[in-house]
């Protein structure tokens, strides 16, 4: 089989991710994260995920009901990981109050304009004692920032030579993603939060760019081995727990 430049410098990355940290690309972020959702997922007869998008292997593997909610219909028309599919506005969910035992939201947070209209839609809809959780993007990670301040037509460029996009599909806003503005909402909905934790993930976005993918991953390994770098780190992984009565 014949592989093109572009193919050999990803393969180039991906050895060299696999050799300096022992497991394949994705496999170590992905273990970090199942690791947390296991013991929150398991024995949940209704899980509902916020803006599921086409695919999410984490809910994978999960019995019950499995309740995919999103926006674009053509999305949920392709997921094949829920058994359950709702095309529905996350600031206006069509489900009957506590009716849910855990919600799972993922690189979602980041992309509303009116993110407390939503928390007040999931806890509407959890039931009492039940978790909400969230895994997104910090606002002060270096990609967070370079999205706030650069213009749209830079980051539709970004997009283009990085994800072979055409333009960044949906807009981002960072109204919710510090540990700050999450305490606030919480300590306004009367969620507590039960988990909370910093992670840097594996620089996927320059595995087209060898060198600056292992300067990357040196980064990452760098910040996530010393806490006092937390605040530099790239996802937000909380877990916040609906009052036992409201």
């Amino acid at each position: 089989m014949k592989y093109s430049t572009l193919d050999k410098r990803i393969e180039k990355s991906r050895a060299f991710y696999a050799k300096y940290k022992g497991v394949e690309l994705y496999e170590y972020d992905t273990e970090i994260v199942r690791s947390i959702l296991s013991k929150y997922l398991l024995n949940k007869p209704i899980l509902l995920e916020g803006a599921c998008g086409a695919r999410n292997v984490f809910v994978k593997g999960y019995g019950g009901v499995k309740v995919g909610v999103d926006l674009d219909y053509n999305a949920l028309k392709m997921n094949e990981f829920h058994n359950h599919k709702v095309c529905a506005d996350l600031e206006n969910l069509p489900f009957k109050s506590e009716s849910v035992e855990v919600i799972l939201s993922i690189d979602t947070i980041e992309h509303l304009e009116n993110p407390e209209e939503t928390f007040t839609q999931f806890y509407r809809i959890l039931k009492n004692g039940e978790y909400l959780i969230i895994i997104t993007p910090s606002k002060y990670h270096y990609g967070s920032i370079l999205s706030i301040i650069l213009p749209k037509n830079i980051k539709n460029l970004i997009w283009r030579v990085i994800r072979n996009k055409d333009n960044m599909p949906f807009p981002t806003y960072y109204k919710a993603n510090t540990i700050g503005e999450l305490n606030r909402i919480c300590k306004k909905l009367l969620f507590s939060i039960e988990f909370l934790y910093r992670h840097e993930r594996a620089p996927i976005w320059f595995l087209k760019f060898p060198f600056f993918f292992r300067i990357t991953t040196y980064y990452c390994e760098f910040i996530n081995r010393y806490s006092f770098f937390k605040q530099l780190r790239g996802s937000i992984i909380a877990v916040l727990r609906k009052a036992k009565s409201s």
